[in-house]
């Protein structure tokens, strides 16, 4: 049992992950979302460096790439975002596990599938149940079709199943029911983790 809480990577989160006490340390799996912010010249390259700085000796950071562009993120960049991040985070000491989802294009499943490789710490299949960015249940062909790209047995990959917000009552509890049963259908695959975000309030309730 784990706690998984869900950062935006912020200078206060790292903070706070910087000085968690060890016993908690162990029973945490922070995922970090990064987010485009305009006032950033390099959101990656400032993300790797509050890393090195702030993520404790061993802690393996779940980084989610997906609301970045997947092209190059500067004029002379080579690779996206998870190869620029698997590449800087190496650098930096710090273990790196890709989020990656069945709806990724291909170059980006390859490039998670390459951060494995240098990190040794899989990737983390996140399925979103959310009513804003629903997305059609994986089959047991796209599974199969991600893990062989990603070259990983299923015992290599954490589950995230993402209810997102919640605008009422009634939204909450259509979202609850539809995660645990998105967790029922997945269950057959033998997950090295498995961890629903409840649904949670949105800004405006």
């Amino acid at each position: 049992m784990a706690y998984v809480p869900i950062l935006k990577g912020k200078v206060g989160e790292f903070s706070a992950l910087e000085h968690v006490t060890p016993a908690v340390r162990s029973c945490i799996r922070p995922v970090m979302e990064l987010i485009p912010d305009p006032d950033v010249r390099d959101a990656l390259e400032t993300f790797c460096n509050r890393a090195m700085d702030a993520v404790p000796h061993g802690t393996v950071l779940t980084v989610d790439t997906g609301a970045l562009p997947t092209a190059r993120v500067l004029e002379g960049d080579v690779g996206g975002p998870i190869a620029r991040l698997s590449e800087s985070l190496d650098l930096r000491g710090v273990l790196m596990c890709p989020v990656v989802r069945c709806t990724d294009p291909r170059d980006v499943l390859v490039e998670a599938a390459q951060a494995v490789v240098v990190h040794q710490s899989g990737v983390c299949l996140r399925v979103s149940v959310a009513d804003d960015i629903l997305e059609p249940l994986p089959d047991h062909g796209q599974i199969r079709g991600l893990l062989k790209v990603l070259r990983l047995e299923p015992e290599e990959v954490d589950l995230l199943i993402d209810a997102g917000p919640v605008h009422s009552n009634v939204t909450r509890d259509r979202l609850a029911d539809r995660a645990l049963a998105t967790l029922e259908a997945l269950s057959p695959w033998r997950w090295r983790r498995e961890c629903v975000l409840p649904p949670a309030p949105s800004r405006s309730t």
